[in-house]
């Protein structure tokens, strides 16, 4: 990958990403009906532009992984690894492997404190 071009993970605003890869656009717009919207001028200029590739996965209703991989692979960048697990997203510890113990050491219930209205003056 040259040093001029972004590398592609779920956080790549969509706008960046197809002012880097314009290749990308016909790409993007097989994944859902909902990126035709990426026609719209004023969509590409405004949302495009705030909207991460995890995000538009979601509108899609698509795995991130799955599209932030056929991406690198469309301009030849390796995938993304088998572990990548996007920020937000729930991973699981496998059932063999040992959870470490956690000591609870203080507990606060807060039910009160925002009932009374007390909780912005923290």
């Amino acid at each position: 990958m040259s040093k001029d071009r972004i590398d592609i993970t779920p956080d790549t605003k969509v706008a960046e990403l197809l002012k880097n890869y314009p290749e990308l656009e016909g790409t993007i717009l097989q994944f859902s009906p909902a990126f035709a919207a990426l026609k719209n001028p004023v969509l590409r200029r405004t949302v495009a532009k705030v909207t991460s590739l995890q995000q538009a996965a979601k509108v899609g209703n698509i795995n991130v992984v799955d599209m932030v991989n056929t991406l690198r692979k469309e301009i030849g960048i390796p995938e993304l690894g088998e572990n990548f697990c996007p920020e937000g997203e729930e991973t699981s510890v496998p059932f063999s492997q040992e959870v470490p113990e956690t000591l609870v050491t203080f507990t606060l219930d807060v039910r009160p404190i925002i009932e009374a209205g007390d909780h912005w003056n923290y």
